[in-house]
Order: structure tokens, then sequence, then C-alpha cells
């Protein structure tokens, strides 16, 4: 006969055995179920393409393609952010919803178009730029995503030196890259905070997308503003030009006191249009600077650039890239100056072009001013004849001697631009206005000889 002995050891194992396994369920299930409230209610993911613009360098890279078309296509990062409005709402309330600050990218709509941009103010925060810094509350901001400290320049919706207040509801964002983004500056001024999609918070950046970022420990001392390297710039520029296959500029000092004093009358008169009244147009300027061309053209640029940052930002645009690509610019200088302008402390950076053409006259035109010429040269000896008939003379000296004298001087004038224009030089501006001023004297010889021949 068997006795069946209690074993409390096994007893204790299989206790052991269900309770792990009970624990390890728990776990599974609160593993499983906080990873899916994390991920579907406290920070659901999504991830955003970021283009090649360049707009948010140096954070993330630029693009590599030759065109802003292109870029804008060509995707060079895609961040992992968190959809915007997070956690959820209950009875009208919102629970574990988490709350946009400075320094957070967002990604939104303006328009058409899908931006992605860096908060620097918040509901209630007033911004201000000066100085190439931008000022939150009066407290200027060291920001290592820029890519160059004292890069902030304002425009048309926040021009520098104005205080604005970003209104409820709404924030004023800038890409990392100053020089070239249209953010909170510009057309895309405050964005409503329902037009948000995704965020990403600055602390979530680290680690990750920080790689390029900047030591900011001097960014409020005048000695970081950035340094404007001519012969870089200028080297830039002709490669760009090699590479259209046009030609090379040549650096002209004449050049750089003209655009010395275009900028220096931009900061007295607060005036960029040059047609404006008290501006001294770039004709003027090169005048001025005792220096003439036939073909001109000024590109100001408001803010501190390097070279690098110059050129991306005029290359960037059509407009001012095939304006540097004129193939009839030959020559380039430009004037960096610091001052006041409206009262706000800023740097011009003017950019003077210049070239020579030949005018190329049409024969017509040659052989009109010619003929006219000669003709003059013809009767001249008929009208001085004319002081030979004494009595005839003395009765209308003041009419004959004003014939006389009105022949002459259009010869002394004619003679030197039918010249001109036939070795297909430039005429100076008194021969163009002197061209213009023939006609009338024309008239009036032809009524004093009307006059005369009457007689």
């Amino acid at each position: 006969m068997k006795t069946k002995v209690f074993s409390f050891t096994k007893l204790l194992l299989a206790l052991l055995v269900g309770s792990a396994f009970s624990i390890l369920c728990i776990f599974t299930v609160f593993n499983v179920g906080y990873r899916i409230f994390y991920s579907f209610v406290l920070y659901p993911m999504a991830y955003i393409n970021v283009s090649g613009t360049g707009s948010m360098y140096p954070t993330f890279p630029r693009g590599k393609s030759e065109t802003l078309e292109s870029k804008e296509k060509e995707v060079v990062a895609t961040p992992r952010m968190i959809r915007y409005p997070n956690g959820f709402s209950f009875n009208g309330k919102e629970y574990f919803r988490s709350q946009l600050a400075k320094g957070d990218l967002v990604s939104f709509y303006s328009g058409d178009k899908a931006l992605i941009k860096r908060i620097l103010g918040v509901p209630g925060d007033i911004i201000e730029i000066r100085n190439g810094l931008v000022y939150i509350n009066d407290e200027p901001q060291k920001e290592p995503y820029t890519s160059l400290p004292h890069s902030t320049f304002g425009g048309d919706f926040a021009p520098e030196c104005k205080k604005i207040q970003v209104p409820e509801n709404s924030y004023f964002v800038l890409g990392d890259n100053r020089k070239e983004s249209n953010d909170s500056r510009f057309d895309v001024g405050f964005v409503n905070e329902k037009s948000i999609d995704t965020f990403l918070p600055l602390e979530f950046q680290k680690g990750i997308w920080d790689k390029n970022w900047r030591d900011t420990s001097k960014d409020l001392e005048n000695s970081t503003k950035i340094k404007l390297g001519v012969s870089a710039f200028v080297k830039d520029i002709n490669q760009l030009r090699e590479k259209s296959g046009k030609p090379n500029l040549t650096y002209k000092a004449e050049l750089e006191h003209s655009a010395t004093l275009r900028a220096e009358n931009i900061f007295i008169t607060g005036l960029f249009d040059e047609k404006a009244e008290g501006a001294i147009s770039t004709a003027e300027a090169f005048r001025k600077a005792g220096y003439w061309r036939p073909v001109y053209g000024e590109i100001p640029v408001q803010g501190y650039f390097s070279s690098d940052e110059l050129f991306n930002y005029l290359a960037e645009f059509d407009t001012t890239k095939d304006f540097i690509l004129d193939k009839d610019f030959t020559e380039i200088g430009l004037a960096v100056v610091e001052d006041s302008l409206n009262n706000c402390p800023t740097q011009l950076i003017v950019i003077h072009f210049s070239g020579y053409v030949p005018p190329n006259y049409d024969k017509d035109t040659i052989d009109s001013w010619n003929n006219l010429l000669k003709k003059l040269k013809e009767i001249k000896p008929g009208w001085e004849e004319a002081k030979n008939y004494d009595q005839f003379y003395e009765k209308n000296k003041r009419d004959i001697d004003k014939v006389i004298s009105i022949i002459n001087d259009r010869i002394d004038a004619l003679e030197p631009i039918v010249a001109k224009m036939k070795q297909n030089e430039w005429l100076s501006e008194t021969e163009l206005k002197y061209l213009d001023l023939d006609a009338s004297l024309g008239d009036e010889q032809e009524n004093l000889a009307n006059k005369l021949n009457d007689l």
C-alpha cells in the first residue's frame, strides 16, 4: 500500500510559475496598452518629407538640384514628428495635449504650400528683429540651429526694429536658414494653431537633428557679426557666369565708389527706390564717381551676409539670377556700409554692375544727321556773303547775324556727334540733349531765313 505525501516544494513552484505567468501577462497587456496609448494618443507619429530648398539648413540639408523648382521636389530628410493636436478630448476637456513651445518644429500649410518651420514666438510674445538678432519680449535670442549669428533680417510683415505681438492661438515661425526662408517675416505671417498638423519638440530634436548646430556663447557680441568676403563673392559670381557661358566680371573701384554713394543716400533718405524724390539714382551715383557706362544696374540688399549666403540668396531666385547673368555686364563693384536706417541699426550691401556695348546706330539715322551737317556747311557761305550787301545787311543786321550764329552753333555741335556715330561710339548726355534741341534751332533758323527771303 502506497501513501501519498504532500509536496510543499511542488506547490510553491506551481504558485511561482503561475504568478510569473500572471505578471508576464499583466506586463504584456500593460506594455501593449501603453504603446498603443503612447503611439495613438500621447504621441501619434507621422513622417514628414522635407524638401531641399535649404530654408531649414543646417538642421536639414540643402538639396543638390540646380533649380529652385527641382529643389522643392527633392526630399532631403524625413523627420518623425508628432501629429497635432495630440491627446484626446472628453466631456469638453483636453487630456494629454502637448503645448507648442519656442524651438519646436511645426509643419503646416500656407496657402497651397506645405511648410516646415521653427516656432520663435508663442501667443502673447512680443517679437522684434534688430541688428541681425531676434528679440523676444526684449531679450535677444541665442539660436544654435541658425547657420550663422546675426543672420536674421526683417521682411514686409515683420520689418526690422518694429515690435509685433503674437496674437492668441497663433505662432511666429522662422526657417533656420534666415537668408533663404519664406516665413512669418513675409507673406506667411502669423501661423494659426489650427493649420499646424505635426510638431517636433526641441528636446526631441537633440541627438538626431542637432549635429550641425553651433556654439552660441558669443552670439550677442558685435565681433560675431557676419563679414562679407568680397573677393570670394565675386569669384562665386564669375564661376556661375562661366557655367552659363557669360564673360567674367572685372572688379572696378569706381563701381565700389558709386555703390557707396547709393548706400549712404539710402541711409540718409530711407529710400531704396532710386526714382523717389530725394534719392540719388544709380546713373547719378556713377556720374559723381566719375564713371560712365551705357549699361548698368544695381542690387541693394539689407542684412549681414557671408559670401556664400549672399551668393546663394541671389542665385536662388530667377529674377536676381538672370540679372547677375546679364551678358552685357562686364564689371562689378560693391559697398558694405553699416549705419542706422529709420533709426534701426543695420547693414546695406549695394552691388553695382556695368558693361559696354556699342550703340549700333542704324544707317538711316547716321545719313540723316550727316546730310543735315552737309547742308548747313553748304548754306553757311551764302549767309556770310549777305554781309557784303551793305544796305541790306545794315537794315537786317540782327536777323542775319542770328541766322549765321545758329548755323555755326549747329555745325559745331553736329560735327563731333556725326563723327561719333560713324565710329559707332556712344554720345555723351550733353550731346544727346543737343539732338533734342536741334529741331527747335532748325525751326528758328528757318523762320528767320523765310522772313529775310520775303524782303
